[in-house]
């Protein structure tokens, strides 16, 4: 059985409809970085948000999920015309990978990104501390709505005395920090204790931003990104006015 393409004589089998459907229904949902022009009412000029991504040893399982949630991100926000700088940390410390002034050029260093190992793989910790620390440097002075956003598997090299004073520094300068746990491990121990993320929560916490544990549920991806994009487009729309 065929079908007359609008009486214009093209037979179209049930089959080949069935792939056109599918094939129009990806394309309409698919997040396409590529082509979207930002917006141009967007708030953008007066935000930014810097990108701190973990790319320790131990978050193997993992690591394919950080970069999805992190061009997702992206995604959603360059419609509104963000453009951020991403900074990577590891067990040899942080680095600017990209200076986020090219979103494609920003996408395409996420993409290539790779684990960095440690010489004792089951105790070296991301330098988090310092990725924070680089990460204060890299905000304009003249940009009135300021976010962190830190994907990250949730172990912290930080002292309590180093924690307030990233806290601090954080408050003084008015940047609002958000995070992400992107995790294969447990969170929490024994009486339901944090283990992984306390201080980051905390930093969240502080300075009025948005927590969420996505772990290794790729299905919750989308829920995370509307939960993140949703609380940085309001705090930049009220912070810009």
């Amino acid at each position: 059985m065929t079908n007359d393409g609008a009486g214009l004589g093209i037979k179209v089998s049930p089959v080949e409809l069935c792939a056109l459907f599918f094939l129009l229904l990806i394309l309409n949902t698919s997040p396409q970085c590529q082509t979207v022009a930002p917006n141009p009412a967007a708030q953008a000029p007066l935000s930014q948000i810097v990108l701190l991504i973990d790319i320790n040893a131990d978050q193997d399982k993992v690591f394919a999920l950080e970069k999805l949630l992190a061009q997702d991100m992206l995604c959603h926000l360059r419609r509104q015309g963000f453009v951020f700088p991403v900074i990577a940390f590891g067990p040899h410390g942080s680095r600017v990978i990209n200076s986020g002034t090219d979103p494609d050029e920003t996408l395409a260093a996420i993409r290539n990104l790779s684990l960095e190992a440690g010489e004792e793989r089951s105790s070296a910790a991301p330098h988090l501390y310092q990725a924070l620390q680089a990460a204060t440097r890299n905000f304009n002075s003249d940009r009135k709505s300021k976010a962190l956003l830190v994907i990250s598997g949730g172990r912290e090299d930080m002292s309590y005395k180093e924690f307030k004073t990233i806290r601090s520094t954080l408050s003084t300068n008015q940047i609002v920090c958000h995070v992400a746990i992107v995790s294969s491990h447990a969170l929490y121990g024994t009486r339901a204790i944090q283990v992984r993320g306390f201080y980051l929560r905390n930093l969240a916490a502080k300075t009025h931003g948005k927590y969420v544990e996505l772990g290794k549920r790729e299905d919750q991806v989308l829920a995370v990104v509307a939960k993140l994009t949703e609380r940085i487009l309001l705090q930049s729309k009220q912070r810009s006015r």
